[in-house]
């Protein structure tokens, strides 16, 4: 296994008291494979990326409990120099935002450069010129010599997050985290990097973590599948059996609300209310209020674990699972016709 994920906590301190934003996550990760982490903004997604690479900034952030064992290092247990020469060389990440992660005042190519000098300062500069130049091919940038010179603010989106690629896969690491390295693109764009990160992981036999609010994105690249809800897990298993056949009804909700072809015309289905305060740890089902199965059933107020579901080898946290069906939430005015 390349990574195993046991118990993780990360918490944030806050004026009000602590904010626990990630809560006992555990997931395996094998060599090669893409891992899909879904789950709407404020569900911990982000939070546990960036535990996993060892940036929660502290204070106010810490990981409160649990390990990363990558490579059968835990990483949890890492001085931040020992995590230094981790990130970059075995686990690279693609931000969100180009724009906010490169720095606008050097030369991208340079910025590429940089990421190989940090992991061996022995190499040659003209090698290392070579080595970005044949990076910027291999993730589709037109023109690599051109581009080697560009500022951050002279590209267009696409071509920014071609860079966040080159810099990610830079020194070939065995695992890429990519937190939602599309959102900001248009569908063509989204498309066509998506189509270059598969190629990487092909070519090079990376697994990938793939953050994303975008169920029907999943299908395309994701093996496995997590769906996150109030800094836990409550879903996860392979990615056509938990999309297809959901067992938690915060999954089957996801997917009601997602706009398909045949739902043109017609209201989408919403989610009543919120997510549950993080500044809260309660005692039964964190969706219980949302849920269209919770109906005051008194097994609702015991928070649920979770289980094995079926013969497709999910799992979900729900005491009612076998009565999940995608089909049969009723939120919101979902399915009214308003053509």
């Amino acid at each position: 296994m390349l990574m195993t994920v046991q118990d993780l906590s990360v918490v944030f301190e806050t004026d009000r008291g602590p904010l626990h934003a990630v809560r006992g996550v555990s997931f395996e990760l094998e060599p090669g494979k893409t891992l899909g982490i879904v789950g709407e903004s404020g569900s911990g997604k982000t939070a546990l990326a960036r535990a996993l690479m060892g940036i929660v900034k502290n204070p106010p952030g810490r990981i409160a409990g649990g390990s990363v064992l990558f490579e059968g290092r835990d990483l949890v247990q890492l001085s931040e120099r020992e995590m230094e020469d981790v990130r970059g060389s075995q686990i690279g990440f693609i931000f969100q935002d180009p724009m906010v992660s490169l720095n606008p005042v050097m030369r991208v190519g340079l910025q590429v450069a940089e990421g190989i000098f940090a992991h061996d300062s022995q190499i040659r500069k003209e090698e290392v010129r070579r080595r970005v130049l044949a990076l910027f091919k291999s993730v589709r940038l037109p023109n690599p010599e051109r581009c080697y010179s560009m500022y951050p603010h002279e590209m267009s989106g696409g071509m920014r997050q071609r860079v966040q690629i080159a810099i990610a896969v830079a020194n070939s690491p065995r695992l890429v985290i990519a937190d939602e390295p599309t959102t900001a693109l248009d569908v063509t764009v989204q498309a066509q990097v998506l189509e270059t990160l598969k190629a990487i992981q092909t070519d090079s036999g990376t697994a990938m973590i793939f953050i994303s609010h975008d169920l029907a994105l999943m299908r395309t690249v994701a093996d496995r599948i997590i769906v996150m809800y109030a800094g836990r897990i409550v879903e996860q298993g392979l990615t056509n059996a938990v999309l297809d056949f959901p067992s938690h009804p915060y999954t089957a909700a996801l997917l009601a609300a997602a706009p398909t072809l045949k739902s043109r015309g017609r209201r989408l289905s919403v989610i009543p209310g919120s997510l549950p305060s993080p500044l809260l740890l309660e005692d039964g089902c964190s969706f219980e209020a949302r849920c269209y199965l919770s109906l005051n059933r008194a097994e609702c107020g015991v928070r649920p674990v979770l289980a094995e579901v079926g013969e497709l080898g999910s799992s979900s946290a729900c005491h009612f699972s076998k009565e999940v069906s995608v089909h049969s939430t009723n939120f919101g005015d979902g399915g009214e016709d308003v053509s």
